[in-house]
């Protein structure tokens, strides 16, 4: 798998600390479609967001562009997760079919790779997985 996996170096990622400026910022400048949502370091991991999703509801709760007052953090903090999906960790020692079937039955869309210690590796999308099985997929972008 670890040919597969994206090294967490290169992983963009939020940290539920993140003012919304920042978030928004993160986001403009990565156009993908999900991030991992993390508590202070790539090693806690919260969950995934979907950037649409945390765009909304930045906009709902209307936070300034200059982030915010030490009093509604936790109020963001709360909220940034409320938004979390579960994560998926996948052993860097498993095959590329079985962490395509793990994909599939857990629903996700990006998965965590993890030495034999828990320690992230790194990330792994199905795209990622289904191009080192069956080629170069023309036409499709990643999400």
């Amino acid at each position: 798998l670890r040919p597969l996996v994206t090294h967490r170096t290169q992983v963009e990622w939020l940290d539920v600390t993140d003012p919304p400026a920042t978030i928004r910022q993160i986001i403009a400048e990565n156009e993908h479609t999900w991030f991992p949502l993390c508590d202070g370091g790539l090693d806690r991991v919260v969950g995934l967001v979907r950037a649409r999703d945390l765009l909304l509801r930045l906009e709902e709760i209307g936070e300034s562009e200059h982030g915010t007052a030490p009093a509604t953090e936790r109020a963001l903090s709360d909220q940034l997760q409320s938004l979390a999906y579960p994560a998926l960790f996948v052993p860097l020692t498993a095959s590329p079919v079985k962490v395509l079937e793990m994909f599939r039955s857990h629903h996700a869309h990006v998965a965590f790779a993890v030495d034999e210690y828990g320690g992230i590796e790194g990330i792994v999308t199905p795209f990622d997985v289904l191009e080192a099985l069956v080629g170069t997929l023309r036409g499709q972008e990643e999400s």
